[in-house]
């Protein structure tokens, strides 16, 4: 299912997925190959807090996919091995539990690279206001480091 959702002063394009074929088509046509990438990432857990991952939503610049994790009997090659890259990175707010807790929920859900924007959103940082940065810019402060420097592209 698709849909467009008004989000602040635009629009977003919203894929729903629960099978292998469109959660690939997705990653195949908005997630760039080769470069390093940083998409806005967040796991909705359902209570109680020991119950499974129900979706997984994966964002990059206006376009996200819903990843109804609850209704896959298995889970697709091409999504652990977008997960598992080394050039790519997962970026969210509160999730500092997400990738550990995947990986519990089932070994073969690992997250190479997952980053809490909260570390880097402070109110200021050498005199610059951290909230009117763009995320790439929050995760180069938060992670001098990391590959996202390089990045040209912003998150959602």
């Amino acid at each position: 299912m698709k849909m467009q959702v008004d989000f602040y002063a635009g629009r977003l394009n919203v894929t729903i997925a629960r099978s292998d074929r469109r959660i690939g088509r997705w990653i195949d046509r908005n997630v760039p190959a080769g470069d390093n990438c940083s998409l806005g990432a967040t796991v909705q857990w359902p209570q109680p807090r020991n119950s499974p991952a129900a979706v997984l939503a994966l964002c990059y610049d206006r376009r996200c996919i819903l990843i109804q994790l609850c209704y896959l009997s298995r889970l697709p090659k091409r999504l652990l091995r977008l997960l598992r890259s080394p050039s790519v990175t997962l970026a969210g707010i509160w999730n500092g539990h997400d990738g550990a807790k995947l990986l519990q929920q089932n070994s073969d859900l690992q997250v190479r690279s997952l980053i809490d924007l909260r570390n880097g959103a402070g109110e200021e940082d050498d005199g610059v206001a951290l909230r009117n940065l763009s995320s790439t810019e929050i995760i180069v402060r938060s992670e001098p480091n990391h590959p996202s420097d390089t990045l040209e592209h912003k998150l959602l």
